[in-house]
């Protein structure tokens, strides 16, 4: 059976299906279909083709949840056709849920930009079918979001309270038991030395939507990560920073410092090529890459007219230093 005999077999089974899963029996074999047309290296046209299919087996996907499991709660979905009770017991997981409803209200509120981007896969080298198109309707939504976000930054008509962030970056002095000498001492911090508890009542001004950027060493680790939970923020990663030199230590020679991410609300995040680690040799004591300072510039945007470096060392076009009695108030 040629591929367009398949594909008005498969239309004809789609408009007389009821239940879901019926249609995800049609989505399956569409799906393998494709992917074996993938494997026999047919023409892209024709992949393509199924590929349109396959997004309408997926709007009847949506439709069929829309009308059974309307969006509303865990308890306030009404069901009249199934037994199911809540969104536990939906039959299909929630990613997918999320996918099939997500193309379906696309192509209701921006029909011409979905089919831009269904030109634009049909150009590429992606085949075109509903997970690829929703990537690409994310992406682009993303996208606009962005440009959207840099209008109203560069417009004015973003603005933020003086001293409230939306990214953050600190290094404190943490205890190490070592007083600071300028003339003598290149391994203590310049700052006074703060306890845990001073560090942990350290007053961050974030943003409702914030990124924060949490300098530390092995010895303080775990207390960092205590400290980001206490003021609010959610861990996602940890940089690290190679000096590219061997240290101190008594176990092991210390070569490197880390710098814990973590989030609050939900900040613009588009990137997706950042490594987590640095590899750049130390300078002037406790005094963080510049590199570190320009991936941040380059990557990230603020909605405050400066970012915050407390603690920081230097002073750099953009941010704004706070020090340890300004935000130990």
């Amino acid at each position: 059976m040629g591929e367009i005999d398949k594909i008005k077999n498969f239309r004809q089974q789609l408009a007389i299906v009821e239940t879901i899963e019926e249609i995800k029996l049609i989505g399956n074999a569409t799906e393998a279909y494709q992917n074996l047309m993938i494997k026999q290296k047919v023409a892209k046209e024709s992949i393509d083709e199924i590929g349109e299919f396959d997004i309408e087996v997926k709007e009847k996907e949506a439709e069929w949840l829309n009308e059974f499991y309307p969006h509303g709660g865990d308890e306030k979905y009404k069901l009249s056709k199934v037994p199911n009770k809540n969104l536990r017991n939906m039959p299909v997981s929630k990613k997918e849920s999320a996918m099939v409803r997500n193309l379906k209200k696309a192509k209701k509120d921006k029909p011409e930009i979905v089919n831009k981007i269904k030109e634009e896969i049909k150009k590429s080298g992606k085949p075109l079918n509903a997970k690829t198109l929703n990537n690409e309707i994310k992406k682009n939504e993303k996208e606009e979001n962005i440009k959207e976000q840099k209008r109203k930054i560069e417009s004015g008509e973003i603005s933020l309270p003086e001293g409230i962030f939306d990214i953050i970056v600190i290094d404190p002095p943490w205890p190490y038991g070592r007083k600071y000498d300028p003339e003598t001492s290149r391994s203590a911090n310049p700052y006074p030395e703060m306890s845990i508890e001073e560090i942990s009542n350290i007053k961050l001004t974030p943003d409702e939507d914030c990124i924060l950027w949490l300098w530390t060493t092995h010895k303080f680790i775990w207390d960092a990560k205590n400290i980001m939970d206490l003021w609010g923020f959610e861990y996602k990663a940890i940089l690290i920073w190679d000096k590219e030199k061997m240290g101190m230590g008594a176990w092991l020679r210390m070569q490197c410092e880390f710098c814990l991410l973590g989030i609050k609300g939900k900040p613009l995040w588009n990137v997706k090529n950042l490594r987590d680690i640095i590899n750049k040799p130390r300078t002037e004591h406790s005094s963080k890459p510049d590199e570190f300072y320009k991936m941040i510039d380059d990557n990230f945007i603020s909605r405050n007219k400066f970012k915050a470096d407390y603690f920081g060392r230097k002073e750099r076009k953009g941010w704004k230093i706070k020090n340890g009695k300004v935000n130990l108030k």
